[in-house]
Protein backbone atom coordinates (compact mmCIF):
# COMPACT_ATOMS: atom_id res chain seq x y z
CA UNK A 1 0.00 0.00 0.00
CA UNK A 2 1.84 3.34 -0.85
CA UNK A 3 2.11 5.71 2.45
CA UNK A 4 0.32 8.90 3.03
CA UNK A 5 0.82 11.77 0.19
CA UNK A 6 3.87 14.19 2.00
CA UNK A 7 2.71 17.28 0.07
CA UNK A 8 0.03 19.61 1.59
CA UNK A 9 -2.81 21.38 0.54
CA UNK A 10 -5.29 23.37 2.07
CA UNK A 11 -5.21 21.13 5.16
CA UNK A 12 -2.82 21.86 7.66
CA UNK A 13 -0.37 18.30 7.32
CA UNK A 14 3.02 17.43 8.13
CA UNK A 15 6.04 16.24 5.78
CA UNK A 16 8.97 14.78 8.18
CA UNK A 17 12.28 16.37 7.43
CA UNK A 18 13.34 13.04 6.66
CA UNK A 19 12.52 9.58 5.47
CA UNK A 20 14.24 7.94 8.59
CA UNK A 21 11.28 6.68 11.18
CA UNK A 22 14.34 7.51 13.94
CA UNK A 23 14.87 11.55 13.14
CA UNK A 24 13.57 14.19 15.63
CA UNK A 25 10.30 15.60 14.06
CA UNK A 26 9.76 18.03 17.15
CA UNK A 27 8.53 20.47 14.18
CA UNK A 28 5.56 17.46 13.49
CA UNK A 29 4.52 17.36 16.92
CA UNK A 30 4.07 21.00 17.10
CA UNK A 31 1.55 20.93 14.21
CA UNK A 32 -0.24 17.97 15.58
CA UNK A 33 -0.57 19.28 19.14
CA UNK A 34 -1.75 22.82 18.23
CA UNK A 35 -5.63 23.27 17.45
CA UNK A 36 -5.37 25.11 13.90
CA UNK A 37 -6.27 28.55 13.40
CA UNK A 38 -8.40 29.61 10.66
CA UNK A 39 -8.77 33.08 9.41
CA UNK A 40 -11.90 34.13 8.49
CA UNK A 41 -10.49 36.81 6.17
CA UNK A 42 -12.50 39.93 7.67
CA UNK A 43 -12.71 39.67 11.64
CA UNK A 44 -9.19 40.13 12.29
CA UNK A 45 -8.76 43.15 10.11
CA UNK A 46 -10.52 45.31 12.58
CA UNK A 47 -9.16 44.27 15.59
CA UNK A 48 -6.02 46.20 15.45
CA UNK A 49 -5.73 49.77 16.86
CA UNK A 50 -2.48 51.04 14.95
CA UNK A 51 1.40 50.66 15.34
CA UNK A 52 4.15 51.21 16.87
CA UNK A 53 8.03 51.89 15.56
CA UNK A 54 11.55 52.18 17.71
CA UNK A 55 12.63 55.53 17.07
CA UNK A 56 11.18 58.75 17.13
CA UNK A 57 7.09 58.56 17.94
CA UNK A 58 5.32 59.54 14.72
CA UNK A 59 8.37 59.25 12.41
CA UNK A 60 8.63 56.80 9.73
CA UNK A 61 10.34 53.88 11.49
CA UNK A 62 14.39 53.39 10.33
CA UNK A 63 15.11 49.99 9.78
CA UNK A 64 13.23 48.08 12.67
CA UNK A 65 9.47 48.54 13.08
CA UNK A 66 8.30 46.85 16.11
CA UNK A 67 4.79 46.33 17.51
CA UNK A 68 3.49 44.37 21.02
CA UNK A 69 3.49 44.36 24.52
CA UNK A 70 7.88 45.72 25.33
CA UNK A 71 8.11 42.48 27.37
CA UNK A 72 5.98 40.20 25.37
CA UNK A 73 7.60 37.15 23.52
CA UNK A 74 9.20 37.81 20.01
CA UNK A 75 8.45 37.34 16.59
CA UNK A 76 11.05 38.50 13.93
CA UNK A 77 9.80 38.79 10.77
CA UNK A 78 12.01 39.09 7.60
CA UNK A 79 10.67 40.34 4.08
CA UNK A 80 12.21 39.08 0.87
CA UNK A 81 13.67 41.25 -1.88
CA UNK A 82 12.71 44.35 -2.92
CA UNK A 83 9.91 44.95 -0.89
CA UNK A 84 10.06 46.25 2.46
CA UNK A 85 8.55 45.26 6.46
CA UNK A 86 5.66 47.48 5.36
CA UNK A 87 5.06 45.68 2.38
CA UNK A 88 5.35 41.96 3.38
CA UNK A 89 4.06 41.76 7.18
CA UNK A 90 2.21 45.22 8.13
CA UNK A 91 -0.20 45.96 5.00
CA UNK A 92 -1.27 42.40 5.26
CA UNK A 93 -1.84 42.45 8.98
CA UNK A 94 0.47 40.10 10.46
CA UNK A 95 1.73 42.71 12.99
CA UNK A 96 -1.75 42.93 13.95
CA UNK A 97 -2.53 39.69 14.82
CA UNK A 98 1.17 39.01 16.41
CA UNK A 99 -0.15 41.93 18.65
CA UNK A 100 -3.11 40.18 19.75
CA UNK A 101 -1.64 37.30 20.20
CA UNK A 102 -0.07 38.70 23.01
CA UNK A 103 3.60 38.70 20.91
CA UNK A 104 6.12 41.30 19.92
CA UNK A 105 6.57 41.60 16.17
CA UNK A 106 9.83 42.83 15.08
CA UNK A 107 10.10 43.79 11.76
CA UNK A 108 14.10 43.97 9.86
CA UNK A 109 14.11 45.90 6.83
CA UNK A 110 17.36 43.81 4.90
CA UNK A 111 20.35 46.19 3.45
CA UNK A 112 19.27 48.03 0.55
CA UNK A 113 15.79 47.60 1.24
CA UNK A 114 13.00 49.99 3.22
CA UNK A 115 14.77 52.06 5.54
CA UNK A 116 17.95 50.36 5.80
CA UNK A 117 21.37 51.97 4.11
CA UNK A 118 21.25 51.35 0.48
CA UNK A 119 24.90 50.63 -0.47
CA UNK A 120 25.20 50.25 -4.76
CA UNK A 121 28.65 47.94 -4.38
CA UNK A 122 27.42 44.27 -4.67
CA UNK A 123 30.23 43.47 -2.04
CA UNK A 124 28.79 44.93 0.40
CA UNK A 125 25.22 42.27 0.16
CA UNK A 126 27.84 39.43 1.01
CA UNK A 127 26.80 39.44 4.70
CA UNK A 128 22.95 39.75 4.48
CA UNK A 129 23.10 37.88 8.08
CA UNK A 130 25.12 40.35 10.33
CA UNK A 131 22.92 43.89 9.76
CA UNK A 132 19.76 41.69 10.43
CA UNK A 133 21.68 40.12 13.87
CA UNK A 134 22.69 44.01 15.15
CA UNK A 135 18.56 44.25 15.52
CA UNK A 136 17.54 41.18 16.86
CA UNK A 137 15.87 41.37 20.19
CA UNK A 138 17.87 39.85 23.38
CA UNK A 139 15.62 37.21 24.06
CA UNK A 140 15.52 34.27 21.73
CA UNK A 141 12.89 34.94 19.03
CA UNK A 142 10.44 33.13 16.51
CA UNK A 143 11.12 33.82 13.09
CA UNK A 144 9.59 34.07 10.02
CA UNK A 145 11.26 35.14 6.79
CA UNK A 146 9.58 35.43 3.43
CA UNK A 147 12.33 34.66 0.23
CA UNK A 148 15.23 36.15 0.66
CA UNK A 149 14.23 36.79 4.51
CA UNK A 150 13.95 33.26 4.92
CA UNK A 151 17.24 32.71 3.08
CA UNK A 152 18.66 34.88 5.93
CA UNK A 153 17.01 33.14 8.68
CA UNK A 154 18.28 30.04 7.85
CA UNK A 155 21.83 31.92 8.04
CA UNK A 156 21.33 32.67 11.28
CA UNK A 157 19.97 29.34 12.48
CA UNK A 158 23.06 28.47 11.31
CA UNK A 159 25.38 31.02 12.91
CA UNK A 160 23.85 31.97 15.70
CA UNK A 161 21.20 28.86 16.68
CA UNK A 162 20.65 30.30 20.55
CA UNK A 163 18.85 33.42 18.75
CA UNK A 164 16.37 31.08 17.00
CA UNK A 165 13.47 29.02 18.74
CA UNK A 166 11.38 28.10 15.83
CA UNK A 167 12.01 28.62 12.34
CA UNK A 168 9.32 29.82 9.31
CA UNK A 169 10.71 29.35 6.14
CA UNK A 170 8.61 30.81 3.12
CA UNK A 171 8.64 30.67 -0.37
CA UNK A 172 11.93 28.57 -0.29
CA UNK A 173 12.79 25.47 -1.47
CA UNK A 174 14.86 23.29 -3.49
CA UNK A 175 17.05 26.81 -4.78
CA UNK A 176 18.50 27.48 -1.75
CA UNK A 177 20.00 23.67 -1.36
CA UNK A 178 23.62 23.10 -3.20
CA UNK A 179 23.31 20.11 -5.36
CA UNK A 180 26.24 21.23 -7.59
CA UNK A 181 23.65 22.85 -10.60
CA UNK A 182 21.82 25.59 -10.61
CA UNK A 183 18.28 25.92 -12.44
CA UNK A 184 17.81 28.53 -14.82
CA UNK A 185 15.25 31.38 -13.91
CA UNK A 186 12.28 31.89 -15.92
CA UNK A 187 11.99 35.29 -18.46
CA UNK A 188 8.35 35.29 -16.32
CA UNK A 189 10.15 35.30 -13.12
CA UNK A 190 12.99 37.72 -14.13
CA UNK A 191 10.23 39.96 -15.39
CA UNK A 192 8.53 40.13 -11.85
CA UNK A 193 11.72 40.98 -10.20
CA UNK A 194 12.59 43.62 -12.38
CA UNK A 195 8.94 45.07 -11.87
CA UNK A 196 9.47 45.00 -8.09
CA UNK A 197 12.47 46.98 -8.17
CA UNK A 198 11.12 49.73 -10.03
CA UNK A 199 8.04 50.22 -7.70
CA UNK A 200 7.31 53.11 -5.83
CA UNK A 201 10.25 53.68 -2.67
CA UNK A 202 12.40 51.26 -3.63
CA UNK A 203 16.32 52.44 -4.88
CA UNK A 204 16.61 50.42 -7.74
CA UNK A 205 20.87 50.72 -8.10
CA UNK A 206 20.70 49.25 -4.43
CA UNK A 207 18.57 46.18 -5.19
CA UNK A 208 20.04 45.59 -8.38
CA UNK A 209 23.74 45.93 -6.23
CA UNK A 210 21.53 42.99 -4.26
CA UNK A 211 20.58 41.09 -7.18
CA UNK A 212 24.24 40.87 -7.97
CA UNK A 213 25.79 40.03 -4.85
CA UNK A 214 27.46 36.27 -4.32
CA UNK A 215 24.67 34.24 -3.74
CA UNK A 216 25.94 31.06 -2.31
CA UNK A 217 23.34 28.41 -1.73
CA UNK A 218 23.30 26.05 1.58
CA UNK A 219 25.00 22.97 1.31
CA UNK A 220 23.38 19.80 2.83
CA UNK A 221 26.09 19.18 5.74
CA UNK A 222 25.55 22.89 6.22
CA UNK A 223 21.31 22.65 6.65
CA UNK A 224 22.14 19.54 8.82
CA UNK A 225 23.17 22.01 11.50
CA UNK A 226 20.14 23.89 12.10
CA UNK A 227 18.30 22.88 15.50
CA UNK A 228 15.54 25.17 15.29
CA UNK A 229 12.04 23.29 14.11
CA UNK A 230 11.11 24.14 10.65
CA UNK A 231 8.03 24.82 9.04
CA UNK A 232 8.57 25.36 5.52
CA UNK A 233 5.60 27.20 3.18
CA UNK A 234 5.48 27.27 -0.29
CA UNK A 235 2.81 27.33 -3.30
CA UNK A 236 2.42 24.88 -5.83
CA UNK A 237 3.44 27.54 -8.39
CA UNK A 238 6.87 28.64 -7.00
CA UNK A 239 9.24 29.23 -9.19
CA UNK A 240 11.65 28.10 -6.27
CA UNK A 241 11.30 24.32 -6.43
CA UNK A 242 9.31 21.32 -4.44
CA UNK A 243 10.32 21.77 -0.40
CA UNK A 244 10.99 18.33 0.20
CA UNK A 245 14.83 18.76 -0.75
CA UNK A 246 14.97 21.57 1.79
CA UNK A 247 12.85 19.39 4.42
CA UNK A 248 15.51 16.38 3.99
CA UNK A 249 18.60 18.46 4.41
CA UNK A 250 16.99 19.87 7.80
CA UNK A 251 17.31 17.68 10.78
CA UNK A 252 13.39 18.73 12.20
CA UNK A 253 11.22 19.89 9.30
CA UNK A 254 7.43 20.34 8.24
CA UNK A 255 5.97 20.92 5.08
CA UNK A 256 2.62 23.27 4.29
CA UNK A 257 1.94 23.86 0.44
CA UNK A 258 -0.94 25.90 -0.92
CA UNK A 259 -2.51 24.70 -4.22
CA UNK A 260 -2.29 27.55 -6.75
CA UNK A 261 -0.37 30.08 -5.24
CA UNK A 262 3.07 31.71 -6.97
CA UNK A 263 6.18 33.03 -5.40
CA UNK A 264 5.01 36.50 -5.14
CA UNK A 265 1.34 36.05 -3.34
CA UNK A 266 2.46 33.73 -0.93
CA UNK A 267 2.90 36.52 2.62
CA UNK A 268 -0.97 37.83 1.90
CA UNK A 269 -2.20 34.03 1.53
CA UNK A 270 -4.36 33.27 4.67
CA UNK A 271 -3.28 29.90 4.91
CA UNK A 272 0.43 30.92 4.95
CA UNK A 273 -0.88 33.07 7.97
CA UNK A 274 -3.17 30.17 9.89
CA UNK A 275 0.09 27.85 9.36
CA UNK A 276 2.69 30.10 10.59
CA UNK A 277 0.80 31.72 13.61
CA UNK A 278 -0.33 27.92 14.81
CA UNK A 279 3.52 26.60 14.10
CA UNK A 280 5.16 29.61 16.68
CA UNK A 281 1.94 29.13 18.86
CA UNK A 282 0.95 32.54 18.19
CA UNK A 283 -2.81 32.32 17.64
CA UNK A 284 -4.44 35.64 18.44
CA UNK A 285 -6.27 36.00 21.61
CA UNK A 286 -9.74 37.93 20.87
CA UNK A 287 -12.06 36.97 24.18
Amino acid sequence: MPGPDKRCSSVFHPHFGSRNPNRSTKASAIVNSTSRFVLDGHAWRWKGIGHESQGTPGCRPRRVSAWGALMAPPVVLIHGFATSTERTWREPGWFDLLKDARRRAIGIDLLGHGDAPKPTDPEAYDDLVTPVLEKFPNAPADVIGYSLGAHTALGIAMSHPERVNRLVLAAIGRNVVDFGERAPVEGNVEARFEALIAAPGNDPAALRACLARERRPFTVEQLGTVQAPCLIVVGSEDFSGPPEPLADALPDAAVKILPGIDHFGLPKQFGFIDAALVFIDAVPQWD
